[in-house]
């Protein structure tokens, strides 16, 4: 769906104004990992972060006004909405198993409440006293015996089988994440080679070509593999989602 233009004009400010420095970005970025190498492990890993952080921010602004090119791959959006059809169906099974099986103990609890109640009330009344009684057994078989027999098996056959395929699937939801970051440095590489390309050619720009060409060579086999890992999980989630 196309953004609002109201949408469009804002992201497009936004990134007028976070985008007056990117032009030396790749330059900057080196300088600044290369002078922060005696600040330790830590703090290179927090500017690296933030670093990424303004990047992806940026590109996806920028791809909100639609300026520049974006990868569109409409097979895998098909399989992650089935996949994520199936994981909202496998989350209400297991939270309506979870409520049921709740609903039987709070029934079987208050069924013996209720047989203790009457074989108090019915106490001088033998007839009556006897059917307290009989009632009462089977409160107590119902808690004991049979409420933990039923529960054991909603537990075996649904409930685990269904919480082992959810944290496959939380699995799945964070590589795809991953995958989404992954895209978006890839797109932004290969925009930002394109754009170099159509720049005079000077000494400072072809090394900045260079090093972008590496970077983009390195995004794009980070975004491939994850893609190819994913399509094929997904694949595999859709063939076996009636288990």
């Amino acid at each position: 769906r196309p953004p609002s233009p109201q949408l469009a004009a804002l992201s497009c400010e936004v990134v007028s104004k976070m985008s007056d420095s990117e032009g030396d970005y790749d330059t900057r970025d080196q300088d600044s990992v290369q002078s922060s190498a005696t600040a330790g492990p830590n703090t290179k890993s927090f500017m690296y972060k933030m670093k990424s952080i303004k990047r992806r921010t940026i590109h996806t602004l920028k791809g909100t006004a639609n300026k520049f090119e974006k990868t569109n791959d409409q097979e895998y959006d098909m399989l992650y909405n089935k996949f994520m059809e199936v994981d909202a169906r496998t989350e209400k099974l297991a939270r309506c198993l979870d409520e049921y099986i709740k609903a039987q103990e709070t029934f079987v609890r208050l069924g013996k409440d209720l047989a203790d109640t009457m074989l108090e009330f019915y106490e001088g009344d033998p007839p009556l006293r006897s059917l307290a009684i009989a009632f009462q057994e089977t409160q107590k078989q119902l808690q004991q015996e049979v409420h933990p027999a039923l529960a054991t098996q909603w537990s075996e056959q649904v409930g685990t089988p269904a919480q082992r395929m959810l944290e496959r699937f939380k699995a799945i939801k964070e590589d795809n994440g991953r995958r989404a970051r992954y895209m978006i440095d890839y797109d932004y590489y290969r925009n930002k080679a394109s754009r170099l390309e159509e720049e005079p050619k000077t000494d400072k720009l072809i090394q900045r070509i260079k090093k972008c060409d590496a970077n983009l060579q390195s995004s794009s086999t980070k975004y491939q593999k994850m893609n190819e890992r994913l399509c094929a999980r997904l694949r595999l989630a859709d063939e076996h989602k009636a288990a």
